[in-house]
């Protein structure tokens, strides 16, 4: 059974965010990162939301080092995954929320039956292509495939775990190049949801 729970959060840089509860029963903001609404349709082009490369802030530039990371003195990816897994940095994503697990989307998407399934659930997910890890940083398959980048870093590669989905092909977690732009969508840290049970 789904279950959905829409709660005004907060504004920033201009755009509201709001909540939603998955099928799961876990807390995740009602939008990608930068998106101006919740997707009306999967191919909704105001819901993809920014481009970011794996590791980023919400404001950073977006450069390329090469095809495959745009940074070099982190090559396990460790400083990048730790501080998209903290959800006190407010990096990427709001204070009290941060970038899903493997496990995390795998739970979610397992509910789910390709992308007509993630768009119909109550996170609404879109499929806004991917940037380019190039010089031209051109926008690929937008309306097509949905690209999302989260924590958990390959072992000993150039390459991160992402979830991905088109039309009515599988939906899969695996790995992608650390400088492509993604679409990166935040859930609730549970530790913040477990100190919010508590308080008087």
């Amino acid at each position: 059974m789904q279950r959905s729970l829409l709660v005004c959060l907060f504004v920033e840089y201009g755009i509201t965010y709001q909540t939603a509860q998955s099928a799961t029963g876990r807390v995740w903001l009602d939008r990608n990162i930068g998106a101006s609404r919740v997707c009306t349709a999967f191919d909704d082009s105001a819901c993809y939301g920014g481009y970011y490369q794996w590791g980023k802030g919400v404001n950073d530039d977006f450069t390329v080092t090469s095809a495959v990371d745009w940074r070099t003195d982190d090559n396990d990816g460790a400083i990048r995954s730790a501080l998209w897994a903290d959800s006190t940095s407010g990096t990427i994503c709001p204070v009290g929320y941060r970038v899903p697990t493997q496990g995390e989307v795998d739970a979610e998407r397992n509910t789910w039956d390709f992308s007509v399934g993630a768009f119909a659930s109550p996170l609404k997910f879109g499929v806004a292509g991917y940037r380019q890890s190039t010089s031209t940083g051109g926008i690929e398959r937008p309306g097509r495939t949905a690209f999302y980048f989260i924590t958990t870093v390959l072992g000993g590669g150039s390459s991160v775990v992402s979830l991905s989905f088109s039309g009515s092909t599988e939906i899969t977690s695996s790995g992608n190049h650390r400088s492509r732009g993604y679409s990166v969508r935040c859930i609730q840290s549970t530790i913040t949801l477990l100190q919010l049970q508590s308080s008087p």
